[in-house]
């Protein structure tokens, strides 16, 4: 008999693992957050949440509570050097019903932690996992420190530099790759920035020049400071340890000289900007992964799917993985096990992580730098074309994603139904009618699940999956009552 998930251990603090534990805990799954470092503290910078993570904090009940931390927007403006437009990307409210979210990431990982706490979540701090052991029916993860933990499920929202994923793998063979872009990134006081009048500088807008990206943005909740990106682009990885040097000693004047010809309102800000308000990222993916979970352990976030800090899609994939693995996790049942419904949940992901990649990524080459002006001229004007044929409908693919729509093959279904057939008011052979539709239903698609599951090889390949769960969705669409 198939068990219920009933205590889950999550590595990793940030903003996937504590809304997963968030997410758990509403479900009545006892969780446990680990995380590698001494506690919340000073985590990062900004950093902007689409639309479809926006969707998710509001469905947790979140959303109400964060909103006035941070700023929110519906388009960015995207110009030239010379001022230009070159069109608007569309990123909040009309059809995505959400705005986007530009917030500070402590702000957000505090806010989620308190909400956490509250639920009765229990975080550890301090706690470096070293390896993992499996079983039938449990997992258990050693830390550096001695100690270890046991539960039905580890999930590990750890990171690009995953421990998690190499015992998933197998190996520690999946590596970060560098993807030749470093963002800078700087605050400075609003009044002190000179722009230029006569002009539209509504907030937020990106500059694309031949020396790359320049965007600027309202950070804090009272739009009193902004804050500026620039991607830089670089030959080749400097490590851990020389990006921390660059950021303490080089970044500043690399970016003042890199824009240093540029007009305002980015003379001033390059003017107003003070090291200790410095912040660098260097930008990695990692190479499409092909198992993403074990019988008892699962990788998710950027463990398994990092890339490019594009349109808000980090912070707000990792949500999306979490709030579908609990989805995925509830419709456990006697004909369901946890590796089957395991399955369901990979394959869904893999496929909209797929998309959001491939958006990520092209926002990503619009972002490097160009050899000449007659490149750049060409550039920007494949750019606005794009944005006018076919900017919106990306929008709303990719920013309208919605979790809890997602069609999960579900006999809870097929219980509620069988409830209200037997319910029903009107004659006995009219509810006798309904039951003979429900249970005709019942058989046909746990028959057709079965089948699929019998002929499913152990280790199959993702087109494979994607074919057998696209037939069992045919067939509950076709046979529903």
């Amino acid at each position: 008999m198939n068990q219920p998930v009933k205590t889950v251990i999550i590595i990793g603090s940030g903003p996937g693992g504590a809304s997963l534990s968030i997410a758990l805990a509403k479900k009545g799954i006892s969780s446990t957050v680990c995380e590698l470092r001494e506690g919340r503290g000073h985590i990062g910078g900004y950093i902007t949440l689409a639309p479809n993570g926006v969707r998710i904090l509001d469905q947790m009940g979140i959303w109400s509570t964060i909103q006035h931390k941070g700023q929110t927007h519906n388009t960015v403006r995207l110009v030239n050097e010379s001022g230009r437009l070159i069109g608007e990307v569309l990123q909040g409210g009309g059809k995505l019903v959400y705005p986007c979210l530009s917030i500070h990431r402590t702000e957000l990982i505090h806010t989620l932690h308190d909400a956490a706490e509250k639920l009765g979540v229990k975080f550890l701090f301090s706690k470096k996992a070293v390896r993992v052991e499996e079983t039938e029916k449990e997992a258990t993860v050693y830390f550096e420190d001695g100690t270890n933990l046991t539960a039905d499920l580890i999930v590990g929202f750890d990171g690009i530099h995953s421990k998690m994923r190499a015992h998933v793998i197998g190996n520690d063979s999946i590596k970060p790759r560098y993807t030749g872009q470093t963002g800078i990134a700087a605050s400075a006081q609003k009044a002190n920035i000179r722009f230029p009048s006569g002009g539209d500088y509504r907030l937020p807008y990106a500059i694309f020049g031949q020396k790359g990206l320049f965007a600027i943005f309202s950070s804090d909740s009272k739009g009193e400071a902004v804050t500026c990106v620039a991607v830089c682009n670089f030959d080749s990885d400097r490590g851990r340890e020389g990006w921390a040097e660059f950021a303490e000693k080089e970044a500043l004047s690399h970016m003042r000289d890199t824009y240093a010809g540029w007009s305002e309102p980015v003379k001033s800000i390059m003017e107003s900007i003070q090291q200790e308000y410095v912040h660098i990222w260097p930008q990695y993916d990692l190479p499409e992964i092909e198992r993403w979970r074990t019988k008892r352990v699962v990788i998710a976030g950027d463990a398994v799917h990092a890339m490019a800090p594009a349109g808000g899609q980090g912070t707000s994939q990792a949500l999306e993985d979490a709030a579908l693995l609990v989805r995925s996790l509830c419709l456990i049942s006697e004909t369901r096990s946890l590796e089957d419904m395991l399955d369901v949940w990979e394959g869904k992901r893999k496929e909209r992580v797929r998309f959001a990649a491939e958006m990520t990524k092209k926002s990503t080459e619009s972002r490097k730098q160009t050899s000449s002006w007659l490149k750049q001229v060409v550039k920007e004007w494949v750019m606005w074309a794009y944005l006018y044929w076919r900017g919106s409908a990306v929008s709303e693919n990719l920013y309208m994603y919605d979790v809890e729509k997602v069609d999960l093959p579900s006999l809870v279904i097929l219980l509620i139904l069988c409830v209200n057939a037997n319910s029903s008011p009107g004659k006995p052979e009219e509810r006798r009618n309904d039951q003979e539709k429900v249970l005709s239903f019942l058989f046909v698609s746990t028959f057709n699940f079965a089948l699929i599951t019998a002929i499913r090889p152990t280790r199959h390949k993702n087109n494979k999956r994607k074919e057998q769960m696209q037939v069992l969705s045919d067939v509950i669409e076709t046979e529903q009552p």
